[in-house]
């Protein structure tokens, strides 16, 4: 007895057929699907064609076509008899569009343009008899056509549908030069090698197109893995510097209420409990905290155990860039006073952006000059780095004191994007690359206009 599953009825019901029952069954499934059965699913293009736009690839078989039309079109009109020519002409046009056209549509319909041409082939001895040197009822260059049509229907089809339709060709082409021309068994011997021969070559390259598109399938999967596992490297590596921040902060409320009554001898009992428990709950959660750091951090985590730089730290930076070899120079606008008492998280995005932006100009433009612009402004700092056209090739550059942790543009979106600011990234008018990034003060404050800025000054 059978479960109700499809698969497992279907595997039981096959396995108890016999193997000429199963033979007729896969016949009847291939004969159906040439002669009246949907197309193929479109086939990527591959090798040299791949290189062209595809109206040059359209232009490109339209040419080909309407060349073989012109040459079918003359091996026609000469095999016609001069006397019969005018009431043959009509007959013979007809017939050498439809050896044509189904080359031409042949890509993209190749059972259609293979039904069509199996057509004229088979007509075209009776409709226009003509007295062919060669021994056979064609001009040379209809064969042509249909085998162009046939190595394109081998390619897209699944193999028994190939081998049927290269089982009707030959079977043709043997019943009609027998019937037609004077028996040449050594011709239609030829005739069937040559048909096996190509299919023989379209089965070959649609097995090379569909491990193609398999292995081209495989690559965009896999880049965009890396994609997605970059993006959640960058943010496991932003929760582990903000997780920083937040520690410190959770340290220095423990300290503060440990020691406030120290500070204010006049606290009643009500007011030291309240503050043994903040302080009580805030060590508490610092320690879950560190838990928290220590799954986050690998091994190779030793330098961001160190203090988390913030906008106070650009000028060294810049400076550690220029020691390194990139011709870098920065000029801060405004009053920078807010910035030592700015919001550890919006600093140390800040830092990483631009640290970020110059690795990046010093891997893709080394040796073009770099202008970093820091503007302070009431409700936000904005920062732009500009990179100008390279004298020469990218290369790798010397990145001695700008490696950054993050991942490019990748991970400067992360870090904006999680203190509420905005980034602008793009090739400049003149061929450089322009990093503009805008962080908030106060996340209430995201979206808002800026104000203008005063003139700036050069930090060296």
């Amino acid at each position: 007895m059978t479960t109700g599953c499809p698969v497992r009825r279907r595997i039981a019901r096959d396995a108890g057929q016999s193997a000429p029952n199963r033979w007729w069954r896969s016949f009847a499934s291939a004969a159906h699907r040439l002669l009246v059965g949907p197309e193929p699913a479109d086939t990527p293009v591959n090798g040299l064609l791949a290189l062209l736009p595809r109206r040059w690839r359209r232009l490109l078989v339209l040419a080909g076509a309407a060349l073989l039309l012109v040459v079918l079109g003359a091996a026609d009109w000469a095999e016609l008899d001069r006397h019969t020519a005018f009431h043959r002409l009509l007959p013979v046009g007809l017939l050498a569009v439809a050896h044509v056209a189904p080359v031409a549509m042949a890509r993209r319909r190749p059972l259609l343009a293979w039904r069509i041409s199996v057509l004229a082939t088979v007509l075209t001895p009776a409709v226009a008899p003509l007295e062919v040197s060669s021994g056979l009822p064609w001009p040379p260059v209809v064969g042509v056509a249909h085998l162009l049509v046939l190595v394109q229907v081998a390619a897209a089809v699944p193999r028994g549908v190939a081998v049927l339709a290269t089982v009707v060709d030959g079977a043709a082409m043997a019943a009609i030069t027998v019937a037609s021309t004077t028996p040449d068994l050594g011709l239609v011997q030829g005739g069937l090698v040559l048909i096996v021969l190509v299919a023989g070559l379209g089965v070959s390259v649609g097995a090379w197109q569909a491990t193609s598109g398999r292995l081209a399938e495989q690559r965009r999967r896999i880049v965009q893995e890396q994609e997605r596992r970059a993006v959640v490297e960058e943010r496991n590596r932003i929760a582990r510097e903000l997780h920083d921040v937040v520690a410190h902060h959770l340290s220095m409320i423990a300290v503060r209420a440990e020691t406030a009554p120290f500070r204010r001898p006049g606290l009643d009992g009500d007011g030291r409990g309240e503050l043994a428990g903040i302080a009580t709950d805030a060590r508490s959660a610092l320690v879950d905290m560190r838990r928290l750091l220590g799954v986050l951090r690998t091994d190779h985590d030793v330098r961001e155990r160190a203090p988390q730089p913030q906008l106070a730290d650009l000028p060294e930076l810049v400076a550690s860039a220029r020691r390194s070899g990139l011709p870098v120079r920065m000029r801060v606008h405004g009053r920078p006073g807010r910035t030592a008492a700015s919001p550890p998280a919006v600093g140390l995005a800040a830092y990483r952006v631009v640290q970020e932006a110059l690795s990046n100009a010093s891997r893709h433009a080394h040796g073009a000059a770099v202008r970093v612009d820091v503007r302070h402004l009431p409700t936000a700092v904005r920062i732009r780095v500009v990179n100008a056209l390279p004298d020469r090739p990218a290369g790798r550059g010397s990145r001695d004191g700008l490696a950054g942790p993050g991942h490019g543009l990748t991970g400067m979106r992360e870090r904006v994007g999680m203190v509420g600011g905005q980034l602008a990234a793009g090739p400049t008018r003149d061929g450089g690359f322009s990093v503009d990034v805008t962080l908030p003060w106060d996340p209430a404050d995201a979206g808002r206009r800026l104000p203008e800025a005063d003139a700036g000054r050069d930090v060296r």
